[in-house]
């Protein structure tokens, strides 16, 4: 499900194969974030989200896995670039 352009969303929204920004988090992540080298506007792709439990991201060559309820209270924007 595409999103309209910079308009944001929960990443378990994105779909595999999508760029998108890191643009707010909700709840305490963010420290858990900067342990794995994430930060607010990250631009990462989506490598695997079934709609349900984890969800495969990637940036640049490093590739993370995040739990379906720590990516929905990650806020992204379609990064069109």
């Amino acid at each position: 499900m595409s999103q309209p352009f910079n308009r944001s969303f929960p990443l378990t929204l994105a779909q595999e194969g999508e760029r998108v920004r890191l643009v707010n988090v909700r709840g305490r992540l963010r420290e858990k974030l900067a342990a794995m080298s994430l930060a607010m506007g990250d631009v990462v792709e989506i490598v695997s989200n079934h709609g349900r439990g984890p969800i495969l991201v990637m940036k640049q060559e490093n590739k993370f896995i995040l739990g379906g309820g720590m990516a929905h209270k990650i806020e992204v924007v379609i990064c069109h670039s």
